[in-house]
Formats: C-alpha cells, structure tokens, sequence
C-alpha cells in the first residue's frame, strides 16, 4: 500500500507537469522543450482577451465588422485556453501575448508614426491596424491555439520553430505552483 501511495503521487506531479499527455510527446520528439509548457501566467491570458474584446471602434461604414471579428476571435480563443488541457495553456497563454498583443502594438505604433507625418486621420490609420490584427494575426493565433501543441509539431519548418519560440523557458511561468504529498 505504501507504494502505490508514491505512485499516485508521482502521477499526480507529472501530470501537473503536463508531462503525460499526447501534445507533449509529439512537440518533445519533435526536439523541442517542453519544460515550460505546464506553467502559464493568468497575466498573459487576461492581456490576450483585453487585447480583444475590450477595444474601440476604429472601423467605420464598410468596414465596422472588423471590430465584431476582433471580439468572436477574442471569445473563441477564449474558448480555446479554458477547453484544452493544462498541458497546452502556456502555448496558448504565449500565443495570444505573442500574435494577438504584440503584432498589434507594433503595427500601431509604425502606423501612427507614419500618420503624423502624413497628416492621416488618426481613426484611419488605427483602422488599418484592427484590420491588420483581425485579419491576419486573429486567424493565425486561433489556428495555433486549435492546433495545439502536437498540430504545430508536425507543421512543417515554421512549426517547431513557432513552438520553440513560445514556450521558451521562464516565459511567464509561474515557479511556485507545486505538487505536495498528502
């Protein structure tokens, strides 16, 4: 009885680890660390959704669905993150951060660089960034969300890369989160 007391516990560790599951497998023998991928900050996931559903309305006429698919994507990735096992919320968590928060800022800060000097209206130049973000980074952040972190191993070349790069050791881990003996 003893032992199996140990080997309940040592399950319970590996599975917070993430260390039990097929995604996990498939992104390791692909020759990618997944040390990382068991541990996410709820930061990045909460700047993930506010960085899509809690947005203005820079699109007008014709275009005002842009904002509407910005928040769909927000909300199905949403989805996503809370449905998918522990295992691939890092990837999820860092994906978001990565392709929904930072391609955005970059954009918008080049775009209004480039609006100052040419006398843009501003709503136009933060229209072409929520277009930009809806259509683009939106789409490819679901996708590798949906994928998860076994679809993206077998991505050919930018897969394992893409995968490295998010789950990078220390990238918004939380260290403190532990198994302890009962």
């Amino acid at each position: 009885r003893g032992q199996a007391d140990e080997v309940e516990y040592a399950i319970r560790v590996l599975l917070q680890a993430g260390m039990c599951s097929p995604g996990l497998r498939a992104a390791a023998a692909a020759d990618i660390d997944v040390s990382n991928a068991g541990h996410w900050s709820l930061a990045l996931a909460y700047l993930a959704v506010i960085a899509r559903l809690f947005i203005g309305n820079s699109c007008a006429g014709s275009l005002a669905w842009i904002l509407w698919l910005r928040v769909v994507e927000g909300a199905v990735w949403a989805a996503l993150f809370a449905l998918r096992g522990r295992d691939h919320r890092g990837f999820i968590a860092s994906a978001g951060v990565v392709f929904f928060v930072l391609p955005g800022l970059w954009t918008w800060i080049f775009t209004l660089t480039k609006a100052v000097p040419f006398s843009w209206h501003s709503c136009h130049a933060h229209c072409i960034v929520d277009c930009f973000d809806a259509l683009v980074t939106g789409p490819l952040v679901l996708l590798m969300s949906a994928l998860g972190l076994d679809g993206c191993a077998a991505v050919p070349m930018c897969g394992p890369t893409s995968l490295r790069v998010l789950l990078r050791t220390g990238a918004g881990a939380d260290d403190t989160a532990t198994v302890t003996p009962e």
